[in-house]
């Protein structure tokens, strides 16, 4: 299993006004393993302005029983019409991604590709996303950098059935 969809209900029209009035604030995606940057999948970090972004990490944190140094939120747009070639995420074991766009392309891992609107993924495992023939894929994202998958998606379990 590399991703594993559940329901909450983050704020999605709040987060995705964020996301869209910081566009110009967002930079090529760079990774210190490969040559260039992805200029295609752009990124924002929580920059203390983002105040829609934090609340909401922390929303589901407390919700879960999670710590907040255990995970960084972020935005990212992969833009239209482009690829996101097959890749792991670098120092990050898994993620919850949170589609904030409509009609979103799908993730591909090896076993098959997949929709989702909020899922954990393993972003340890090979993944990418083909969005050409759609617009901007934009995404809220929630990077754990200590906790693997299999604890993150028991966790979440465990709270859902109390």
């Amino acid at each position: 299993l590399m991703l594993f969809e559940f329901q909450y209900d983050f704020d999605t029209e709040s987060l995705s006004n964020e996301l869209l009035s910081h566009r110009d604030e967002f930079e090529s995606y760079q990774d210190d393993r490969l040559n260039d940057s992805l200029n295609n999948w752009l990124i924002l970090r929580d920059n203390n302005s983002l105040p829609v972004l934090r609340e909401e990490c922390e929303r589901f944190c407390w919700d879960f029983g999670l710590f907040k140094n255990q995970v960084k939120p972020r935005y990212y747009v992969l833009e239209r019409d482009t690829i996101l070639p097959k890749h792991i995420d670098h120092n990050t074991r898994c993620s919850i991604n949170h589609i904030l766009s409509d009609n979103p392309s799908q993730v591909t891992f090896d076993s098959g590709s997949y929709s989702y609107q909020t899922a954990v993924l393993d972003t340890s495992k090979l993944h990418g996303v083909d969005n050409t023939g759609c617009d901007d894929r934009l995404l809220f994202k929630l990077s754990f950098f200590d906790i693997s998958f299999e604890r993150l998606v028991e966790c979440l379990k465990s709270y859902s059935n109390t």
